[in-house]
């Protein structure tokens, strides 16, 4: 046989061999997908993971395995997995729609719309008449705030498939969002006559009915409901919410305990009843519920755990902490990671004080579901309430919309975002709305406030927190009137609600009436003496009227009343009237006794540091900036503030390393950033970064004199005379008497040999001030 024709005969014996074992290795990764879903059927999607990993190691290219593995790991809440691999399916068939269409709800989600919107234009490159496209893309619309956009979206495909529910209802829902009740009836009413079982059509038009005060047609829709095939449970259930919602206590239990009986193996008509036990303030009926069911269910653990959790809070909800803490360890210990049992875990903390550990157990929650959005809502209000643990007499102003305690800019900016992914995740959490509005009252956006409190009013009726948020935007817009007639309204209807009378007090302090702003203080205080903080509202009126007498008196009387524990306080609030007063021994004496009665405060240390700066003694401010490290290593004011004495003092090294922790924890500190890099300047080999430092800095402080010179001068550092100039002569108009500024300009005039000028600005800078930093600099050259 010739060499070629053996060449031949092999190369087609290994192409048949080949062929086999591609045939067989299809095959193999097929069955190893079969076994994967059956796993997951069986809720194991750890060990259906390594079975659709096996797959793909023997047909890498196989999108079916590589689809169905993003999916489970969508079931474990691992979303970045799940992108890749759908992303992977999306590239191995690019003809297949689902894997656009999971990425682009998982970009919605997360709000990465400009993804979600590249997915969707796949999907209906790949079939144009996707309405589960067109879905998303009215979904990515919504989240736009373009309504009217999304409702032609809808329409668009409503004209592709006319006896497509779910477009209908989401039509529905859109014609609510933008008042148009007829056209909403109207596609509720439709979406009932193509599955008259649909439960989201019916409820969504009882809601319709009962904003619109309809309560006839509501009752009967009702009946409608419970005579169309469905769940029993589930009817009964809507029924007892119906009955609930109208005040008929009893018919809604009948019904609670209707669906109990038709669903006997059910766990979501127990926990349905519990709750209405709860809501009505029965406890021991609450508690009688999920006990007895415990016993029913005791031998399916998982349902125990949910039970468990349950029972932890209803005792939550009646202040019975040690019980809710034990109820919970328990359903813990039946799954350690289980995110609900954890996250009830986190609000016990909550209810103990203990916000540092809650947040930890609210980033384990989040580690589990990163939609979990009440995980992320409470994250934001451990994050306010870790970071105003020095000041506790202030946390009655949280309850006060636009009163929380003002933390430090990145503990803000962390709060704004976590309750921003709150709200996108669960557009309908009016807690996370609510606080988010009180944030953006105390950045003075009005606009912002605005936005969320008119998402929450088209969500139902407002409230009367949402009501005292809507006159705190009022009062920020200039509109006194609306605000003021807006929180006598709440006071007359909730005449319990402290709030409105604190809200009513600044109000009226704003407007300038402090007899009337007294009067709501005090109104307030009387109703919570725990609200020490509205004492000193009230001392402060009186510094400001220079009423000292009355000041003192006030203190001492409430002083000799309050909890234990607040000896601190008082002593500091001493001490502020009688520095008013100019009894600088006294009041320092008062601020060492707040420190002696409370070491861990850091108020009263931080006034004795601001004082002793302004005495111009260095060292007693730094002991107390120390003290203050010592007792909080992270707080920001006494980091800056020991860097900017290292700074006054020469201490260049010591200087450095604060500025430089001060921007680890605040990387947008205008200050910190400016005076790094003027520090810079004085170092071998520092002037790059010190430019690109103070080029920062610019950016955040744009109409700081103090940060446009240090940028002019390192300009003048590099030899780029006329740059210089131009930051000198901005920062010149924002503040003409200062002599750094003056002396800086008129070096670099003298640089680009403008020397008369040079001379004029140079005796300028030593007219303003003598001894500034360069004097003896300008002296040499005006001799």
């Amino acid at each position: 046989m010739s060499a070629v024709l053996r060449f031949s005969c092999i190369l087609i014996l290994l192409t048949g061999i080949l062929s086999g074992c591609g045939d067989s290795n299809k095959d193999k990764a097929a069955k190893y997908i079969d076994s994967a879903r059956q796993l997951i059927a069986a809720q194991k999607p750890e060990t259906a993971l390594i079975e659709y990993k096996n797959a793909l190691e023997l047909d890498p290219d196989s999108d079916v395995a590589l689809f169905e593995l993003a999916e489970t790991y969508i079931l474990m809440n691992k979303i970045d997995a799940a992108i890749r691999y759908y992303t992977l399916a999306s590239k191995t068939n690019p003809d297949r729609i689902e894997s656009y269409l999971r990425l682009a709800q998982i970009y919605t989600r997360t709000d990465r719309l400009l993804e979600a919107r590249a997915q969707i234009a796949k999907a209906r490159a790949v079939d144009p008449k996707s309405v589960n496209a067109l879905h998303l893309l009215s979904g990515v619309q919504i989240r736009e705030r373009d309504f009217a956009a999304a409702i032609e979206t809808l329409k668009e495909a409503e004209t592709i498939a006319p006896d497509n529910v779910q477009t209908l209802l989401a039509l529905a829902q859109l014609y609510v969002k933008t008042r148009k009740p007829t056209l909403a009836e109207a596609a509720f009413e439709k979406a009932i006559f193509l599955d008259t079982a649909s439960r989201d059509a019916y409820m969504g038009l009882v809601r319709l009915y009962t904003v619109q005060g309809k309560a006839d047609r509501v009752a009967e829709l009702m009946a409608r409901v419970v005579a169309t095939p469905g769940i029993p449970a589930v009817k009964f259930n809507d029924m007892a919410r119906f009955y609930e919602s109208r005040r008929e206590a009893g018919q809604a239990e009948t019904y609670y305990q209707k669906a109990m009986a038709v669903a006997p193996d059910e766990v979501f008509p127990v926990m349905a009843l519990a709750r209405f036990y709860t809501r009505e303030g029965n406890q021991k009926l609450a508690v009688d519920t999920l006990t007895r069911a415990m016993d029913r269910f005791r031998k399916r653990p998982a349902v125990r755990r949910i039970l468990l959790t349950g029972l932890s809070r209803v005792h939550q909800h009646f202040g019975d902490i040690p019980a809710a803490d034990s109820a919970v360890e328990k359903a813990m210990a039946l799954k350690a990671n289980d995110a609900d049992a954890m996250f009830q875990k986190g609000r016990i903390l909550m209810a103990r004080g203990n916000f540092k550990d809650a947040l930890d157990v609210f980033d384990q929650v989040l580690a589990i579901n990163r939609f979990h959005a009440r995980a992320f809502y409470f994250r934001a209000i451990c994050i306010q309430e870790r970071g105003a643990s020095d000041r506790p007499e202030q946390r009655i102003f949280r309850a006060a919309a636009g009163m929380l305690d003002n933390p430090e800019e990145f503990e803000k900016n962390q709060v704004r975002e976590n309750l921003l992914a709150a709200v996108t995740i669960d557009p309908r959490l009016v807690e996370a709305r609510r606080a988010l509005a009180v944030q953006y009252l105390m950045e003075k956006r009005a606009d912002k406030a605005r936005e969320q409190v008119d998402a929450i009013l088209a969500l139902g009726a407002p409230d009367h927190l949402t009501m005292n948020v809507l006159a705190g935007i009022h009062m920020l817009e200039g509109n006194p009137q609306k605000a003021e007639q807006i929180l006598k309204a709440i006071v007359l209807e909730q005449p319990g609600y402290v709030p409105a009378y604190i809200r009513l007090g600044f109000f009226y302090k704003e407007q300038g009436d402090a007899d009337k702003a007294v009067t709501y203080f005090k109104q307030a205080f009387d109703r919570d003496a725990t609200a020490i903080g509205l004492i000193e509202e009230i001392v402060r009126i009186h510094i400001d009227r220079k009423t000292y007498g009355r000041a003192l008196d006030l203190i001492e009387k409430t002083a000799g009343t309050a909890a234990k524990g607040t000896e601190s306080f008082f002593n500091h609030l001493r001490g502020e009237v009688l520095l008013a007063q100019g009894k600088d021994k006294n009041a320092t004496d008062a601020f060492e006794a707040a420190v002696a009665a409370d070491p861990g405060a850091i108020r009263p240390r931080m006034r004795l540091a601001r004082y002793w700066l302004g005495k111009g003694d260095r060292e007693k401010a730094l002991e107390q900036y120390r003290a203050v490290e010592a007792a909080a290593k992270d707080y920001l004011p006494a980091l800056g503030g020991i860097a900017l004495i290292m700074d006054a003092n020469g201490d260049v090294a010591n200087a450095e390393q604060y500025y430089r922790r001060v921007l680890a924890l605040d990387a947008r500190n205008a200050l910190a950033t400016n005076n790094l890099a003027f520090l810079l300047t004085k170092k071998k080999d520092g002037l790059e970064e010190a430019f690109r430092l103070a080029q920062t800095a610019r950016t955040l402080g744009p109409e700081n004199p103090d940060i446009i010179d240090t940028l002019g001068w390192i300009y003048y550092l590099k030899g780029s005379y006329h740059n210089a100039l131009a930051e000198f002569e901005e920062g010149l108009k924002l503040d003409p008497e200062n002599a750094i500024l003056q002396y800086h300009y008129g070096m670099a005039l003298y640089m680009t040999k403008a020397y008369e000028q040079a001379r004029k600005h140079l005796k300028k800078a030593l007219a303003i001030d003598p001894d500034f930093e360069g004097a003896d600099a300008a002296r040499k050259i005006l001799n």
